[in-house]
């Protein structure tokens, strides 16, 4: 009966984690793919600035349609459209080499070009004609300008000319009713495909920006297209990372029930031996000795369990010449829920944050795991993504409040995280944070030798945030100041007496006198005293602690 029950609670809980995995993974692949239209607008924008600073740009670009011959170099209209189908190509080839065998998730673009919007009211190309053969322009339509590879070629090599491989030559006429709405509303901004869509050359996702004359009126659209096959190679990565995390988590589950089914086993099989006692005293001390090896087992097995949360942990903080870092991790189980993290934005910005689950043990254990496998998998579609400054992980409450929205509905009723996200400018010497119901940071000033506990705007944890009251601050700091994080479990240790807490005065009292050390070595030091202090009192709670000490001039990169 019990084994039976314990079955279906295994089974019940490896369902929980399915679900919990599934629902991450498609809050991640809608979240990238949102990206990716962002990177596709951002990029037909960027292209459309370039390609309006061509020197006469507006006038030539309203004298090419389809009476021009791209190979005739004697119409002046020529050398124009050559320039700005180079410019278009250069985009091209510089985008695809850029994330060409680059492990981001940033696909490449298959094609760019120009469109322009024919009217009835517009002169007629000869390129459409009528029944009877009289040159007419259909109305509302939208016309190839440009186009980056114009000409015909054999993409694959096989010797025969596919749909997809034929240029869009000037005046040629796009696919009638594919995105028509899209493209009337790129006139006012960049805008992007909110769907897939279909025409002679494959299937695609497009971004569009404006295109106007020097009078600011707008002449044509941009076009840029991924193809479909290239996004969906892209998401197989994200599949990967979510399979990965799917099977760590039921092999944590998978051993706590066998560990609990192994010890029920044992348990059943002593009471059978009490009963037995006065014949069985020698089959007694062999169970005995089975149930030390099972205790055994479980130590080792447990050991493993935890090996595999550090995984989760960085294993060498990121350093250079501008910041350096420190850290430690405790956990008052074999497994706890504290997480934390420091990895570069680009060559000025660090981010870190450092994150407290409710609780402690496998269920923290996994719900870190789960932050943790979240932050990553925005790393992987925003920081790689090219958007530079618009990046979410340049704002820390964005960041927060993104992460909220991930996690929340699937976090037990139970369960909250604190959380604190911090993005580091080394060259402006300033951080910016973001509090979700953690610690205040402690802020040791160089010049003047002192700590003093940062009161920051603190909002909700995770899982009950109001986002309308979370708020960033920033911090300007000097040369040498130093900045520490870490989870309550530290300022809530306690001596013999459990009313005598460590608290947050003594451990800006300890920065203070240990200021001038590195960074590294002020986290040894502030472990060292909050081991006096214990004096061998067991931790109430994981502990994690993090510095960052801003060295340097602020010129340069801040980490190799």
């Amino acid at each position: 009966m019990i084994a039976r029950r314990l079955r279906r609670s295994y089974l019940l809980t490896v369902l929980l984690v399915t679900v919990l995995v599934f629902a991450v993974h498609s809050t991640a692949v809608r979240s990238i793919i949102g990206e990716v239209r962002k990177l596709l607008a951002g990029v037909a924008a960027s292209a459309a600035e370039g390609l309006m600073a061509i020197p006469g740009f507006g006038r030539d670009f309203q004298l090419i349609d389809g009476s021009l011959d791209p190979l005739d170099t004697a119409d002046p209209r020529h050398a124009a459209f050559l320039r700005m189908s180079s410019y278009l190509e250069e985009v091209q080839q510089r985008f695809r080499a850029e994330h060409e065998g680059s492990v981001s998730l940033a696909p490449r673009i298959t094609y760019i070009y120009a469109l322009r919007r024919v009217r009835p009211t517009d002169p007629v190309d000869y390129t459409v004609v009528d029944a009877q053969g009289h040159p007419v322009n259909a109305p509302d339509t939208w016309q190839f300008v440009v186009d980056a590879v114009w000409y015909t070629r054999d993409l694959n090599s096989d010797g025969i000319i596919d749909a997809g491989e034929i240029g869009a030559r000037p005046g040629l006429n796009y696919p009638e009713g594919l995105e028509a709405d899209m493209l009337e509303a790129a006139l006012q901004g960049p805008t992007a495909d909110r769907e897939f869509h279909r025409d002679q050359w494959g299937t695609f996702l497009s971004g569009y920006a404006p295109l106007y004359d020097e009078g600011g009126t707008p002449i044509g659209v941009l076009g840029v297209d991924l193809r479909k096959d290239d996004l969906l190679r892209t998401l197989l990565k994200i599949r990967l990372v979510s399979g990965a995390a799917w099977l760590t988590f039921v092999g944590l589950v998978t051993l706590a029930f066998h560990f609990l089914s192994g010890r029920l086993r044992a348990f059943e099989e002593l009471k059978r031996l009490d009963e037995q006692l006065e014949h069985q005293n020698r089959t007694l001390h062999d169970k005995n000795e089975d149930l030390a090896a099972a205790n055994r087992e479980f130590a080792r097995q447990l050991e493993l369990a935890k090996r595999v949360q550090q995984r989760f942990l960085p294993v060498h903080l990121p350093q250079g010449d501008s910041i350096r870092f420190g850290s430690i991790y405790l956990a008052c189980e074999a497994v706890g829920g504290d997480i934390y993290d420091v990895f570069p934005i680009d060559e000025a910005h660090v981010g870190l944050y450092i994150a407290d689950v409710s609780g402690h043990g496998i269920s923290a254990a996994l719900i870190g795991a789960t932050l943790k496998m979240s932050v990553e998998a925005m790393k992987t579609a925003v920081g790689s993504s090219g958007s530079g400054r618009a990046s979410i992980l340049y704002r820390p409450r964005d960041m927060v409040v993104r992460l909220h929205d991930i996690l929340c509905e699937n976090l037990a009723q139970e369960h909250f995280i604190t959380m604190q996200y911090a993005v580091l400018d080394t060259r402006q010497r300033r951080v910016t944070l973001c509090n979700a119901g953690h610690t205040w940071p402690v802020w040791w000033h160089a010049g003047t030798g002192r700590a003093e506990l940062v009161e920051t705007h603190s909002g909700l944890p995770i899982g009950y945030l109001d986002p309308s009251v979370l708020v960033e601050q920033t911090l300007d700091l000097a040369q040498g100041d130093k900045i520490i994080l870490y989870t309550d479990g530290l300022t809530e240790t306690h001596s013999a007496d459990p009313d005598d807490l460590f608290g947050e005065e003594r451990l800006a009292a300890i920065v203070t006198r240990h200021g001038r050390e590195s960074a590294d070595d002020l986290v040894s030091s502030i472990k060292r005293e909050a081991d006096d202090f214990a004096a061998g009192t067991p931790m109430p709670d994981d502990v994690a602690l993090i510095v960052a000490e801003m060295l340097g001039n602020g010129r340069g990169p801040a980490l190799p």
